[in-house]
């Protein structure tokens, strides 16, 4: 027989939480009325939930009965406490959201979802949601790896918060190799260039690249020795006119012959007889 002092219950809450416990013992009456205490007057109607990384709080239970739900509030089912309890705490996995931070590039991704822990408990990494694959196209940059707050993240990393974060996409700016070709005596130059928003502008062309060709003069580049490719004329700014994803780039020189001109004056020096016009190699005449 229960007495007036014994008629409150012991309610044990085991929550098996590592941030917040919440309330860890509570006491019930017979007649469903709870209390914080046995020696409480006040009888409550909710506690404080508990929390637990990685998981939601879905409520306190015994033989898969529910006694209190997931914020906080008593059931009816405390009315039937006839004895001391344990109620144990059921979770569930929280879904989160990483979003993902082009850095100014395109993605066919903007977020994902994803969990803390597996369904075992174990730490899940970045690699368990493929993140290698989440890439991000540039114009004029490349895409290395993404990061959380400067730090570099890989296949391995275990996922650095439980709760919603952004990654950062990572990037560096392209490096254009030039191959100039003289198209005569078939010597190259070569040139590199490393993009960069400040200095697009004083990218150009080299106008003649240390090439002589006796006799010839640079008239503009192509990207087919032929002349019937893409033109690029000696000081125009590369970054106006290359493909941002073309990494290396050949141009031909286009070469025209020089026009010369020789006058054939009188003996006094004032008596212009004729002019010879002619290109270089092009002849031999015989000056009589």
């Amino acid at each position: 027989k229960i007495t007036y002092i014994e008629e409150k219950y012991l309610v044990s809450l085991d929550s098996d939480a590592d941030i917040d416990k919440g309330i860890e013992e509570m006491y019930a009456k017979f007649d469903g009325t709870c209390y914080s205490s046995k020696i409480s007057i006040n009888s409550i109607n909710s506690i404080r939930i508990p929390q637990k990384t990685g998981y939601t709080f879905k409520g306190y239970y015994n033989n898969n009965i529910q006694y209190i739900d997931e914020y906080g509030n008593i059931l009816d089912m405390f009315g039937k406490i006839e004895e001391t309890i344990v109620l144990e705490a059921k979770w569930e996995l929280t879904v989160y959201t990483i979003t993902l931070d082009t850095n100014g590039g395109n993605s066919e991704y903007s977020t994902f979802e994803f969990t803390y822990y597996d369904e075992y408990g174990n730490r899940k990494t970045y690699g368990d949601y493929n993140i290698n694959t989440y890439l991000v196209s540039y114009d004029w940059y490349s895409f290395l790896y993404w990061t959380h707050k400067g730090q570099e993240i890989t296949n391995d990393t275990p996922i650095f918060v439980a709760g919603n974060h952004t990654l950062v996409a990572e990037k560096e700016a392209n490096v254009y190799t030039i191959i100039y070709h003289d198209n005569y005596y078939k010597e190259t130059y070569t040139a590199e260039y490393t993009y960069s928003e400040n200095s697009r502008e004083t990218f150009s062309t080299f106008e003649q690249c240390g090439f002589y060709v006796a006799g010839k003069e640079l008239v503009k580049w192509n990207t087919i020795s032929n002349g019937s490719g893409k033109n690029y004329y000696a000081k125009q700014t590369i970054f106006d006119k290359i493909d941002s994803q073309t990494r290396t780039i050949h141009l031909y020189a286009q070469l025209n012959d020089i026009i010369y001109e020789l006058s054939f004056y009188s003996e006094d020096g004032y008596t212009l007889y004729d002019v010879l016009e002619f290109c270089y190699g092009e002849k031999t005449y015989a000056i009589v």
